[in-house]
């Protein structure tokens, strides 16, 4: 599900860079975690959460699978028929993995049931997943590869997208540094199959820290360390993992895997908790919001924290135990409609565009320098590109690059009477820094 870029050559010179995200991909990105056991898959249980997660528009929904038999056809099936896209994540141990044909048979009932996607293990980057004598080896990341590989390619026979396992940010193991091995491992082994298919997991807690916590990545925090993080300097332990988890994979492989994010959201003993978490399934939704930057496409989906919370006071879930909706479930219901209305306006109207990169036309073609120029801004907010400034007239948020004698500032101000946000890269490149900064 990543962004289509499409690059016209004529003569030899790029005449048109579009990066299309649709609106009906970035629809499909919320999500919820369903109970922690593995005993609410009854029809009763159906007729209680199906209507309310109908009413979120939830697209996805983390079930903890049992390795020892199926959640029930019914219950799998009625999610699928509501469009809600059922990831399985089995809680296995490394050192007691159940019997692989049974897991395949598994596997393959799952699919014909139109399952897609299977998350294996959990946390492998935690000491206390591990007996003390198996941590305490050497090539730990080897090992867990060992018993993965075979488990992974059997989602693969079945035709199911595994996803790897979401691990603790930081972890006994540092997770970025146990991420980078994987890749480099599967690489090597030459599980290309594999890596065309994976889709990494990361769990997307931010804890206490604000929702812009570690973004860019290391790129923008190059002095972030595996076990250090010095003072004033951020790292991946936030809702931003994705960033950090990304340029990985494109460091690695040349391209970032897809990822999906478990258990998003703040909890109630989090100072203005409610409006975080509205703000991040916004984020999800697609909306652009000032001061926050987008999630990118390669982001498929994200699951907040349980519907519903086992303690008393039934703050941390979206519900109680008896499926009656809270304060936090009433506001997100009232956003899923605003988000279902805006998208069906937009669906009407495809001419909207979030952001908009005006380039300059010139005979030859464009140059190289403007390339480099827009990179960053490419990279890190996923624009449409286009040389016509009556297209840029459709956008919310128009970046210009070049100087005034190829977009004047009468012509921007028109932009600007119109509404429209609107930001100049100078001809030298020497703001761009400035500029990505008011982009942020």
């Amino acid at each position: 599900m990543a962004h289509v870029a499409q690059l016209l050559h004529i003569n030899g010179s790029i005449s048109k860079i579009r990066i299309d995200q649709s609106n009906q991909l970035i629809m499909k990105r919320l999500g919820f975690h369903y109970f922690s056991d593995t005993q609410h898959f009854r029809q009763y249980d159906l007729q209680i959460w199906l209507p309310r997660l109908k009413s979120f528009g939830a697209q996805w929904l983390v079930l903890n699978a049992p390795t020892n038999r199926a959640i029930p056809e019914a219950f799998i099936k009625a999610l699928i028929d509501s469009d809600i896209k059922p990831i399985l994540h089995f809680h296995i141990h490394p050192n007691h993995i159940p019997d692989q044909d049974d897991l395949q048979l598994l596997f393959n009932t799952y699919k014909r049931w139109g399952v897609q996607y299977a998350a294996l293990f959990d946390q492998p980057n935690t000491h206390n997943v591990w007996r003390s004598s198996d941590w305490a080896q050497i090539d730990l990341v080897e090992r867990f590869l060992d018993i993965y590989i075979p488990l992974a390619n059997h989602c693969l026979n079945a035709c199911l997208t595994p996803i790897f396992p979401p691990l603790k940010p930081g972890g006994d193991y540092w997770d970025t540094a146990f991420i980078r091995r994987v890749l480099e491992s599967l690489q090597r082994r030459g599980q290309h199959e594999l890596l065309e298919q994976l889709i990494l997991g990361a769990y997307s807690d931010p804890g206490e820290k604000p929702i812009q916590w570690g973004a860019g990545g290391p790129e923008r925090w190059p002095n972030a360390r595996p076990y250090f993080t010095p003072q004033g300097v951020e790292d991946q332990r936030g809702f931003r993992i994705f960033d950090w988890y990304m340029a990985i994979s494109q460091a690695v492989l040349s391209s970032p895997l897809p990822l999906f994010l478990f258990n998003l959201g703040y909890s109630s003993t989090v100072d203005n908790y409610l409006h975080r978490n509205l703000t991040i399934a916004r984020l999800l939704a697609g909306d652009f919001i000032e001061g926050y930057e987008v999630i990118p496409p390669e982001v498929i989906g994200g699951a907040f924290k349980s519907l519903t919370d086992s303690s008393e006071s039934d703050q941390e879930g979206w519900f109680g135990q008896n499926g009656k909706s809270n304060r936090q479930a009433e506001a997100f219901h009232q956003l899923a409609k605003k988000i279902s209305v805006r998208n069906q306006s937009k669906h009407a109207d495809p001419s909207i565009i979030r952001h908009y990169l005006l380039l300059p036309t010139f005979e030859w073609g464009i140059s190289d320098f403007h390339l480099d120029v827009i990179r960053p801004i490419i990279k890190r907010y996923q624009p449409t590109i286009g040389f016509s400034l009556d297209e840029a007239k459709n956008a919310r948020r128009v970046t210009v690059v070049g100087g005034e004698e190829v977009f004047s500032e009468t012509i921007l101000n028109q932009l600007r009477a119109a509404g429209i946000t609107v930001n100049r890269i100078d001809e030298n490149g020497t703001n761009i820094a400035s500029v990505i900064a008011t982009l942020s």
